[in-house]
């Protein structure tokens, strides 16, 4: 009622709705030109796989997202015709032997790591699921947040299980992309860190970003006096 009694409010309202219309068109144009782009790039025989994929005809030349998911899972060898329990065994398995080669960068290691982490929990498997480890941090994390009772044994809340469990997660992902690092240029780091945290001193990262840096920066001493940052 208030758009047809004020002439200048309803004039602003179609004009807001035309511009509306014409930036619709031109994302779903440029959506399809960017699904076109990415189809483009695959290989035939990732084509083909993709076309056998259930869900296919409703994603086909507009959901760019669901493509890039599927052409993820089918390189971490996720193709959605295997036998699901299979397929998580194999994509976990490749992610356990998975390591840097002479020739990569470190950036493109972590990556390809993370690729194959990520498809592992997409499949519904997880690489970090330790209750027993999850239960030890947890505790410690309600005793730092003054979660406990009369008598001071740890009393967790929620929020306390949501960060051990993250916690966990993620110093589990950093030693799994550690250990499959290099050995002749990061072996010096292993044992760094490995000696370090013998003696007190936790230096390992708690992120992939984080070891992603220490990779980067780290050098190992000419004069054999064990490793050291930068340089």
């Amino acid at each position: 009622q208030a758009l047809a009694e004020d002439p200048l409010l309803r004039y602003k309202y179609l004009e807001d709705r035309k511009t509306f219309q014409i930036d619709t068109k031109v994302l779903d144009r440029e959506y399809k030109q960017l699904y076109s782009k990415i189809w483009g790039q695959c290989a035939p025989e990732l084509r083909g796989k993709l076309k056998g994929e259930n869900g296919y005809t409703a994603m086909a030349g507009k959901k760019n997202l669901e493509l890039l998911i599927c052409i993820k899972q089918n390189c971490c060898g996720f193709e959605a015709h295997k036998m699901k329990y299979y397929a998580l065994m194999q994509a976990m398995k490749k992610l356990i032997y998975f390591y840097q080669k002479p020739s990569v960068s470190n950036e493109q290691y972590k990556e390809e790591f993370e690729a194959l982490w990520d498809a592992v929990g997409k499949f519904g498997g997880s690489m970090s699921n330790h209750p027993t480890l999850i239960n030890a941090v947890t505790n410690d994390i309600a005793k730092r947040n003054l979660h406990v009772d009369v008598n001071g044994a740890a009393q967790p809340v929620q929020d306390d299980i949501d960060q051990a469990t993250l916690a966990v997660e993620n110093r589990m992902k950093v030693c799994f992309m550690l250990g499959g690092a290099h050995n002749e240029r990061f072996g010096e780091l292993k044992s760094h860190l490995e000696n370090q945290y013998i003696m007190g001193v936790d230096q390992y990262p708690d992120t992939t970003e984080g070891l992603l840096g220490m990779m980067n920066n780290f050098r190992v001493s000419s004069m054999g006096s064990g490793p050291r940052r930068g340089q």
